[in-house]
């Protein structure tokens, strides 16, 4: 591939705690680069085996693991020019958040990650006038561990606000969004828009209107803010009659039905199986607000071929406790220090196209959800099953981190003319308001074991 130089092309999209991405109209590709804090020197040069580190884990294991699903997609390793990187820096510099300047594109970066622009549902639009709205939704863990009687989430929110972080708790509950049932899938919504902190961002046409850090600056109404830049491009042209609270209304559940109808989607040739059956968290939708509806909740599962299944089943690779892998992984490093030569074999990264990434991908796609197939576990001493066990871990960690990107754009053509191949997700809403849609799972980076003790760490903080 062609080195990229011309950066006249590229405009700043969003970005995150590690990378900043811009977006190309013309190529219809966004282009993700990684950022450094400003105080790290920006001379010499990065190996590019990181991010060849991250595409061969894209390629072979998250693509696989996630059935090559219509959500899942190909990424290149782009060459980038100093000229480029010094350019786009300037180009991005007064259009990204206060809270995220105290980093930068890191100007020795030989390559970045280019993609195809998830903010369209088409591959080319039907007219002038075509609106796309994105929501990026970053679900985070889904599940809970017996025992346990919250999640994840909410305690990393109550020790978020004890240090003052946030002033106020998100009421956010993942397992309400992965419950399969709407009616928790909606409350789980309305929390992301109310509190959207890092789980949530709409764009128009790619151009960001609703996120934590725009309520921020704008210093207004959550609600107020979203009214006005989001609901009205979900409103029927039915409604045109009707007031304006009652439009909004119906736009609102316009939006809800079309979120939660996309993310139950089935979305592989993979049948779905009984489904996952729906777990409760004491900061989310309880046990008593269930009893309280007509439909046996407690029974109500989510499909394992929908984008949030199967996210599901590969967060639920991790099955113990933190303080369980992070004693696997100090055994390993312990064998390692005394033993160098057995690091190939207990290798718990990459390179993620090696035979033991392969056989465990093939056993999890299989429904193997043990660490080896029984028959195997004899000839296997008991580092070699950590290992096993922590790269399974470190999959869940990586999918629990993820971001799914959900496409609208009305129907407001004659679309015949669409061929099969490009055909997106088609969704009509409780209001008849037909809608093509587009789904695409995002940031399923690998993530290394020496993060296992920052994790335990974490853990041990927010037990505290």
């Amino acid at each position: 591939m062609e080195e990229i130089s011309d950066f006249e092309d590229w405009e700043y999209r969003a970005e995150g705690n590690l990378h900043i991405i811009v977006a190309n109209k013309r190529t219809k590709q966004v282009l993700r680069l990684l950022k450094c804090h400003k105080d790290q020197t920006i001379y010499g040069d990065v190996s590019g085996f990181d991010i060849e580190n991250e595409i061969c884990f894209i390629r072979n294991v998250a693509i696989p693991l996630m059935r090559n699903c219509k959500a899942c997609f190909h990424v290149e390793r782009a060459p980038l020019s100093r000229d480029f990187l010094k350019n786009i820096s300037k180009r991005v510099e007064p259009h990204r958040p206060t809270s995220r300047l105290n980093k930068i594109i890191d100007q020795r970066c030989k390559y970045g990650m280019l993609m195809p622009d998830f903010c369209r549902v088409l591959p080319n639009p039907t007219s002038h006038n075509d609106v796309n709205i994105s929501i990026e939704i970053k679900p985070k863990q889904g599940f809970i561990l017996i025992g346990q009687n919250r999640c994840n989430y909410s305690q990393f929110q109550r020790n978020k606000v004890l240090s003052k972080f946030y002033e106020k708790e998100s009421t956010y509950c993942p397992l309400d969004l992965f419950s399969g049932c709407k009616k928790r899938m909606k409350k789980a919504i309305k929390a992301l828009i109310h509190h959207p902190q890092n789980n949530l961002r709409i764009f128009k046409n790619g151009h960001m209107i609703y996120s934590q850090e725009i309520v921020d600056k704008k210093n207004c109404d959550n609600h107020d803010l979203f009214k006005a830049t989001v609901l009205g491009n979900f409103v029927s042209h039915s409604d045109s009659t009707r007031g304006t609270a009652e439009r909004l209304k119906r736009a609102a559940q316009n939006l809800h039905d079309l979120v939660c109808n996309l993310l139950l989607h089935p979305i592989c040739e993979q049948k779905s199986d009984r489904g996952h059956v729906a777990q409760y968290c004491d900061a989310g939708f309880s046990n008593e607000e269930a009893k309280k509806l007509k439909s046996p909740l407690r029974k109500q599962t989510l499909p394992t071929n929908s984008i949030l299944g199967l996210l599901l089943s590969l967060q639920k690779l991790e099955s113990r406790s933190i303080n369980e892998y992070y004693d696997m992984y100090m055994s390993i490093k312990n064998q390692l220090a005394m033993f160098p030569h057995d690091a190939q074999r207990l290798s718990i990264e990459g390179p993620y196209d090696s035979e033991h990434w392969k056989k465990l991908v093939f056993q999890i796609t299989k429904g193997d959800t043990k660490s080896t197939a029984e028959s195997d576990l004899k000839k296997l001493n008991d580092l070699d099953i950590k290992a096993s066990l922590l790269r399974k871990f470190l999959i869940a960690t990586s999918f629990k981190d993820c971001s799914i990107i959900l496409t609208f754009q009305k129907k407001l053509h004659d679309c015949d003319h669409i061929s099969a191949k490009d055909s997106p997700i088609s969704i009509t809403t409780r209001h008849g308001q037909q809608y093509w849609c587009s789904l695409a799972l995002v940031d399923s980076d690998p993530k290394l074991s020496n993060r296992i003790p920052q994790y335990y760490q974490d853990a041990c903080k927010q037990a505290a």
